[in-house]
């Protein structure tokens, strides 16, 4: 068995939504799903879509000690670049909003099994998105996840790695200090005694 959490966000809202995948049968059932408003104070984009691979990381791990599954692959998705690039660095490399998050998420999760996922492909888009009780009632999306999610690893979307602009990153300022010492070599002793 497998457990596959999506994440998006968007300016309304951001979430996470869970499937549980069986590695035979390739079949796939949706488990729960959690939603939040985005915050009143504003915040970037690739901030609100690291909101949401918040909620799939501890959604991840809720999931886990609930199944009390200890040998389950646990796979996250998102469709953010730049959120996956944080997950994937070094908490140290990024500002404190980013380093706090990142910490959680690579406590609760594996980094190495964030994945990304094409927007279109993402079934949290209809939690970050909003839609109606009868888009959701007839979404195949939403109730079995991504199509390929029904299908062998290899047909899966190969991840990316995309450079992303130093501008966006959430890089914390490193300050560099320079401090120059002049020592001088002290005289002969018997000299000093002879001068004064």
């Amino acid at each position: 068995m497998e457990i596959h959490v999506f994440a998006d966000s968007s300016t309304k809202a951001y979430g996470a939504v869970a499937y549980i995948r069986h590695k035979r049968t390739f079949e796939v059932q949706i488990v729960l799903s959690k939603t939040r408003v985005a915050p009143v104070k504003k915040l970037t984009l690739p901030r609100l879509e690291f909101l949401g691979a918040l909620i799939a990381a501890r959604t991840a791990s809720y999931l886990k000690s609930l199944l009390r599954i200890s040998a389950c692959d646990i796979y996250c998705w998102t469709d953010s670049s730049i959120a996956l690039n944080w997950i994937k660095g070094s908490a140290i490399r990024w500002k404190q909003f980013v380093a706090n998050r990142v910490r959680e998420i690579q406590t609760l999760t594996d980094p190495g099994k964030w994945k990304f996922c094409e927007g279109r492909e993402n079934p949290a888009d209809l939690l970050s998105r909003g839609c109606s009780a009868q888009k959701l009632l007839n979404s195949e999306i939403g109730w079995s996840g991504a199509r390929w999610l029904s299908q062998p690893k290899y047909l899966w979307p190969a991840t990316v790695e995309r450079k992303i602009p130093e501008e966006i990153t959430e890089l914390k300022g490193v300050k560099t200090v320079v401090q120059n010492i002049t020592a001088q070599k002290p005289g002969n002793p018997f000299r000093c005694l002879l001068n004064k």
